[in-house]
């Protein structure tokens, strides 16, 4: 991902600029929709808090649990991550 969208400044693939965009200034099918959508920034991550590193790289039972339904616990939770302003426009 080497190149900026102008509109939202999502990182985009010079390979997925529009069909007759040019390689100097390409355009996108925006993820943003044109600007009426914003990205926001997310902070780097730090280091993981001791307990999250025990529960990824531990060996006790509770770990291996752990590593074991990491992809249910996350896709039970990935909702909750989300923040959305709506707006009523009926």
């Amino acid at each position: 991902m080497d190149v900026e969208s102008r509109n939202c400044t999502a990182l985009r693939f010079l390979a997925e600029r529009n069909i007759g965009s040019s390689e100097t200034n390409p355009e996108f099918s925006d993820y943003c929709q044109g600007g009426k959508l914003t990205v926001v920034n997310i902070p780097l991550l730090q280091d993981p808090r001791p307990l999250l590193q025990a529960l990824v790289s531990g060996s006790a039972p509770r770990n291996k649990q752990f590593r074991k339904n990491i992809f249910k616990y996350n896709n039970a939770l990935c909702i909750a991550s989300v923040h959305a302003n709506w707006v009523n426009q009926g």
